[in-house]
């Protein structure tokens, strides 16, 4: 099927992407049909073959939007992460001050998490289905976080750098855990709203604020505790 005369290339990208991502998230790789996709952007299947050949490389195109996506949106953390980098390695800084940065970084990346929940949908559905992320995520983000703040707080602490890197790992799935579910479920797992009783909107947003409150705590503790 030939093109519109009119059409526009990079629009035309952009809803495929949209209509990619959301299936992706929701069904995975192998759950997706492309026909599925090219109906809910309004599109042809023609044209989903046309600007990205197969489900594959337009499963790459998505995963490659929602990393750029992502690291746009994390500019204000990434500064976080620069100033507890340079607050770490000042030998004088105290227990106290150390547990107020990690409190700022688990608060601010949870609440990320929570705003581009179909973005993190995205990113675990692979290691659902895999066992392991996409590399992009897990060499050009997770790893680097990882190897940079270990080295930090363990050279402050006096700690094994894999024990702290291990604490690390656990507080980022925790926190992703949380991220990804509802604040019904929330309201539900914390024992806020009766079985039988659908959560108020005052209890979800009490349940979000006592798992946030929560991981500051569970993170503050892994580190700051041998």
């Amino acid at each position: 099927m030939a093109r519109p005369v009119n059409a526009d290339p990079a629009r035309t990208r952009t809803r495929l992407l949209e209509a990619a991502s959301q299936h992706f998230s929701r069904s995975g790789v192998h759950g997706t049909s492309l026909r599925a996709v090219a109906n809910s952007a309004g599109l042809s299947l023609a044209t989903i073959n046309h600007h990205f050949g197969n489900k594959q490389d337009l499963y790459g195109a998505c995963l490659d939007r929602a990393f750029d996506e992502v690291s746009r949106e994390l500019a204000p953390l990434a500064s976080l992460l620069d100033r507890f980098t340079d607050e770490v390695r000042d030998a004088n800084i105290s227990t106290a001050e150390l547990r107020t940065l990690i409190e700022s970084l688990v608060r601010e990346g949870v609440r990320f998490g929570r705003r581009r929940r179909p973005l993190l949908q995205l990113i675990m559905r692979t290691l659902v289905e895999t066992g392991e992320l996409e590399e992009p995520w897990r060499e050009r983000a997770l790893v680097p976080f990882l190897e940079t703040t270990s080295a930090l707080l363990a050279a402050q602490l006096g700690r094994p750098v894999v024990e702290l890197r291990m604490a690390i790992q656990a507080v980022i799935a925790l926190g992703m855990r949380y991220s990804l579910s509802t604040p019904r479920e929330l309201a539900r797992l914390a024992g806020l709203v009766a079985p039988d009783k659908n959560a108020t909107p005052q209890q979800e947003r009490a349940a979000v604020t006592l798992y946030e409150d929560h991981l500051v705590r569970v993170a503050q503790n892994l580190v700051l505790e041998s």
